[in-house]
């Protein structure tokens, strides 16, 4: 029996994690949004990979309920995409190897598979709980959605460059299939990095994170980004990046959020994020971006059964690693780099 709750997203085979009653019913009770949750009741399992850390806690009070009009000077839009892979029905999507750039016929070797392999990606529908849930908990805290693309909607192209449309909100969210590569990439300065898969039809391909150019100017500007995805900020990849010199954002971008690790679709992982970062575990005391992300993963994953430890982790500039969403309570970049990962499973 599968439960439609949980996904684990990567380029392996299938597992199954329970999911009991009584936390489902807890989540219903403590967080209360004034809104409707949704459950993702369409969505099985998809695939897992890899493994992470380990750490584990007491739970955190129920979280009160915000103000009907809870928060003055958030800087207030933001954006959804998500991929769910769902297109080939049952059979997800296989994307096959990508060129390392050096234009001879070799490929990219990733996460530990051959270079020429074929890797599948299973469906993912829990994505469109877990974006839902997000969207719904964001508005009710005085947040503006200007646009979720999700499937078709979502081109590789508007995730490559400056012109992608996350650079025209403050706070974005992609959820998608991520991997890693074990082998060079002499199309993005001869590193190691992240790749996401895009689907458009019934085929799909890679996206290059050298590709991506996350950061917008100004209130709207994009300063925080999150990537739910499989190992989207792989903690020796990621340094590989840097060292060649190799960023996925500018400098406007204050932090990306993302996993050092296979981890899993929920949905309320987001939700979680959302209310805590915007109000707070307890009362209203918002935690820092970057801590918030960190709880949200550790609470929704709380009496899981996965066969691996979960890592989240966040990167970016130095000066901002503190931020809260509050306009006017952070610093600005000043081009100093950071990364952090923290086991939020078990």
């Amino acid at each position: 029996m599968t439960f439609p709750w949980e996904d684990v997203f990567g380029p392996h085979p299938p597992i199954e994690v329970p999911i009991p009653l009584a936390m489902q019913e807890r989540f219903l009770q403590s967080v209360s949004s004034g809104s409707a949750m949704d459950s993702g009741s369409s969505s099985p399992m998809g695939d897992a990979s890899g493994y992470g850390g380990s750490s584990s806690e007491a739970a955190p009070p129920a979280p009160k309920r915000p103000p009907t009009d809870p928060i003055v000077g958030i800087a207030g839009l933001f954006g959804v995409a998500y991929d769910t892979y769902s297109a080939n029905g049952t059979n997800g999507f296989s994307i096959g190897p990508l060129d390392d750039g050096l234009g001879i016929g070799l490929h990219i070797a990733m996460q530990g598979f051959a270079a020429g392999a074929t890797l599948g990606y299973a469906p993912v529908p829990a994505f469109k709980a877990e974006a839902n849930n997000f969207i719904d908990k964001m508005q009710f805290l005085g947040w503006k959605n200007t646009f979720v693309k999700a499937d078709d909607q979502l081109s590789i192209n508007d995730l490559r460059g400056s012109g992608t449309p996350f650079n025209n909100v403050s706070l974005g969210v992609l959820m998608a299939h991520g991997t890693y590569g074990t082998s060079i990439d002499y199309a993005a300065n001869g590193c190691k990095q992240m790749y996401f898969g895009i689907t458009s039809g019934g085929s799909a391909q890679y996206l290059r994170m050298s590709e991506m150019n996350l950061g917008g100017a100004g209130t709207n500007g994009l300063k925080w980004m999150a990537i739910h995805a499989c190992n989207s900020l792989q903690h020796s990849d990621w340094a590989n990046m840097q060292n060649a010199g190799v960023t996925p954002y500018n400098s406007n971008l204050h932090l990306i959020l993302g996993t050092d690790s296979t981890n899993n679709a929920s949905a309320v992982i987001l939700q979680y994020w959302a209310l805590y970062m915007n109000f707070g575990t307890t009362s209203f005391s918002p935690l820092t971006v970057q801590a918030a992300w960190y709880q949200a993963a550790h609470d929704a994953y709380r009496g899981r059964a996965f066969p691996y430890v979960v890592k989240f982790a966040a990167a970016g500039d130095a000066a901002c690693r503190d931020d809260y969403v509050q306009a006017g309570a952070n610093s600005q970049p000043q081009g100093t780099p950071f990364y952090v990962s923290q086991q939020v499973f078990p």
